[in-house]
């Protein structure tokens, strides 16, 4: 990992950053033959007491029902993963239901902006505070066009942080357990189809580098990309008073989907250089949204956790999700085909 920077004129430039107030719910606007969705992926862990936790929710204005909420929990070998769909408990200040979901803390789309994030599974139940690490992103106008806006009835914002997480899990019949660790989250709302964002899958990546900057990417083909085509990519780096964007670099997985080589550049000069030391841990994500009745598809991802370490031997964790599409309705426009017996 380079430490070495040119100069970088707009440094943290105010249009790249996101408005605090768009962590709450959004009036739908566009296209409503399209379902509108304000959604949220978090996924959080403590490396030194072996906890992982994410969950993602969607909240439909013109789905029923209109709360949709995933969430995946595990301490060491121990896990547990639930779904809830329902009416929800919406307030100004409180997104999600019973099962999971955010309340408003400090809505200020920094650093420092903070949710509280909490949960009661039947076995398990937890209360975390979320809070952005250096600058979070906002998509529109860090990377306008990534995402389709204004293209076939579709309509999307986004913005992303990395995170630091405090707090407690306690699994039922025992005592709470403190949580101290890292994470990374994204926030979205507009007009979009699961399945069509994600016709071909993506990678997801993030984490806090030993030098305290944080960093997160995704590739990522939305279907009016022709699969044809070249990945579209877009990553950025922030520290206290950076926000970048990425401009090229390598990742390689193995067959298993691990992260195991990273090496990215960023507009600015600096260089990341790491590579895999050792698996943490992997955690579904209770992806909700499989309706077998209208599409006949659905989303799988799946969170995993790593040690890396810079080219210079210093260690930090590293997160990665990928996920993919796979039929619901098998039958779904299939035929059957078989021989008669022979006469």
């Amino acid at each position: 990992m380079s430490t070495t920077q040119t100069e970088y004129e707009n440094v943290v430039p105010e249009a790249w950053l996101p408005n605090g107030e768009d962590e709450r719910l959004h009036v739908p606007e566009g296209d409503d033959e399209w379902p509108w969705k304000d959604t949220w992926y978090i996924c959080v862990r403590d490396e030194a007491s072996d906890q992982t936790l994410n969950m993602h929710m969607t909240i439909s204005d013109n789905r029923t029902p209109p709360v949709r909420v995933g969430v995946s929990v595990a301490s060491g070998a121990r896990s547990v993963t639930r779904v809830q769909r329902d009416e929800g408990l919406n307030t100004a200040d409180y997104c999600g239901n019973s099962l999971a979901g955010v309340r408003m803390v400090d809505l200020t789309g920094r650093p420092g902006h903070e949710i509280l994030w909490s949960g009661e599974l039947p076995e398990v139940s937890f209360e975390l505070s979320v809070k952005h690490k250096h600058h979070a992103s906002l998509w529109d106008t860090m990377f306008p066009a990534y995402y389709a806006v204004g293209k076939m009835g579709q309509l999307y914002h986004h913005y992303e942080a990395v995170l630091e997480v405090s707090g407690w899990v306690q699994w039922k019949g025992e005592g709470r357990r403190l949580f101290d660790g890292v994470g990374w989250r994204d926030r979205g709302w507009g007009r979009r189809k699961t399945e069509k964002m994600f016709n071909t899958g993506y990678d997801l990546i993030g984490g806090i580098l030993p030098d305290d900057s944080v960093f997160s990417l995704i590739a990522l083909r939305s279907h009016e990309v022709s699969r044809d085509a070249p990945m579209p990519i877009a990553g950025w780096r922030s520290d206290t008073r950076t926000l970048v964007p990425a401009t090229g670099g390598r990742y390689y997985k193995d067959s298993m989907a691990w992260p195991m080589e990273l090496e990215l550049d960023f507009l600015d000069g600096y260089r990341i250089d790491a590579h895999f030391v050792k698996r943490s841990t992997t955690i579904p994500g209770a992806w909700h949204d499989a309706e077998p009745e209208a599409s006949g598809m659905a989303h799988n991802i799946r969170d995993y956790w790593a040690v890396f370490e810079t080219a210079d031997g210093r260690p930090f964790t590293m997160f990665s999700n990928h996920g993919y599409i796979h039929k619901v309705d098998v039958f779904r426009d299939a035929e059957f085909r078989y021989a008669l017996p022979p006469s």
